[in-house]
């Protein structure tokens, strides 16, 4: 306790504000956990860094995570894998009840919209510390992803997860259901401060602004956009009536970087708009494989009004948005206790999906550590490897009593390398 004291004095943790009541002290075991160094990771293909195939490590086998943090947690589970029964069968339980279809609806429903947390709570921690500059100040498109997040996960803990009754049920509500609700029921106030702050209709084009409604000026300014965006849509109309008879779908208006709107058209329509010139000029920006993207003289006018008003849109909602961001920056403890708790469902997603593809079955704990004893085990690496046939299953039986060293001798390439290392992994 005095080196925490000291640890505590020394970063100043104890006089900052912000830092008041979000730690808490908890007990860490390392006995729980199995410290391995960089020649076992080599020597089993637990994280080698090796380009020859997809699944060539136990990382890469495994890493069937749709978020970066589910990546990140699963290579520290790896390196640092746990020793303790009962909380390997807690992990064991949340697999079993995801086998089958119910981790493709956790995957497609949840997991897929969630975003670097670990990296929000970061930049949301930096704001909040003054940190103002840089890539470490939070945007508003930070707050709209964890906006999307926190809606797809309420969602999937009402239909998916608290509806779920079978065997391992008290495990999958102690793990998730009850976290996530607890975490979800304070984000009710972020929810709010984003549907009232920006214009989320916006944002689902990818772009992030303030909500027009949220301030007069604003207001006015989005009004002007909303009318520049209705002369685009009616000179692609134009355009569209002239190329192809009216013939609705044929031109897109799509976005770019450099001239904010563009024309874009299917390649195999390029020789009808090259040999049926309309009435205004037409410049082609590029062919690519499958459509062909092309601007005017008019919509470049129309692209130059509207990056201007959007410029005077985002200097007069500038400190406006400094405001919401100070306030939404104050979540980031809460960010951080959701990236634990979608980190770690990922990973059981991961973990259920590699177990129904490869017809893995669940082991069952010894909570005596006196014996290992494995039943056709099969090598997960030299399995996901073999294209044309089958991994010939072996068998092991060690105990404390009888069996505690195994010697394995055998002809050069018969397989001697291989059954010691499927006993590891």
């Amino acid at each position: 306790m005095a080196s925490l004291l000291v640890a505590l004095r020394c970063l100043d943790l104890a006089d900052s504000s912000i830092y008041k009541g979000k730690f808490t002290l908890d007990e860490y075991r390392i006995e729980n956990r199995l410290s391995m160094d960089r020649a076992v990771f080599a020597s089993l293909s637990i994280l080698l860094k090796n380009s020859e195939g997809a699944n060539d490590t136990l990382f890469k086998l495994l890493n069937k995570c749709r978020s970066p943090i589910g990546t990140r947690r699963l290579r520290v589970w790896i390196a640092q894998p746990l020793t303790d029964a009962k909380e390997i069968s807690k992990r064991h339980d949340c697999v079993e009840a995801f086998t089958g279809s119910m981790y493709k609806l956790l995957q497609a429903e949840c997991l897929r919209k969630v975003p670097d947390l670990d990296s929000l709570a970061f930049k949301y921690k930096s704001f909040t510390l003054g940190n103002t500059k840089g890539k470490s100040k939070p945007t508003f498109e930070d707050m709209v992803r964890l906006y999307d997040c926190i809606v797809a996960v309420n969602r999937t803990v009402k239909y998916v997860l608290m509806p779920y009754d079978q065997k391992h049920a008290k495990t999958i509500k102690e793990t998730f259901t009850d976290p996530l609700l607890s975490i979800g029921s304070k984000f009710e106030t972020y929810l709010r401060l984003v549907e009232k702050a920006i214009d989320l209709s916006q944002a689902e084009s990818h772009l992030y602004v303030m909500n027009r409604n949220f301030d007069l000026q604003l207001e006015k300014l989005a009004s002007d956009l909303d009318e520049i965006q209705l002369k685009i849509d009616q000179h692609r109309d134009q355009m569209q009536q002239e190329l192809f008879n009216g013939v609705p779908g044929k031109i897109k208006i799509v976005k770019d970087n450099n001239m904010t709107f563009l024309f874009k058209s299917g390649k195999k329509d390029y020789q009808l708009i090259h040999d049926n010139k309309p009435n205004t000029f037409m410049e082609k920006v590029r062919l690519n494989k499958n459509e062909f993207i092309f601007t005017t003289p008019q919509l470049r006018c129309y692209c130059t009004k509207f990056a201007s008003k959007l410029a005077e849109y985002e200097l007069a909602q500038s400190s406006l948005v400094d405001k919401t961001l100070k306030v939404a920056s104050t979540y980031w403890v809460l960010v951080e206790q959701y990236a634990n708790v979608l980190a770690t469902l990922d990973i059981m997603a991961a973990f259920a999906e590699v177990a129904t593809i490869y017809n893995y079955v669940r082991p069952r704990i010894n909570h005596e550590n006196d014996a290992i004893h494995l039943c056709a085990a099969r090598h997960p690496l030299v399995e996901s490897c073999i294209r044309n046939g089958t991994v010939v299953p072996n068998d092991l039986v060690m105990n404390m009593e009888t069996s505690r060293v195994h010697i394995t001798t055998g002809p050069n390439m018969g397989g001697k390398s291989t059954y010691i290392r499927q006993v590891c992994c």
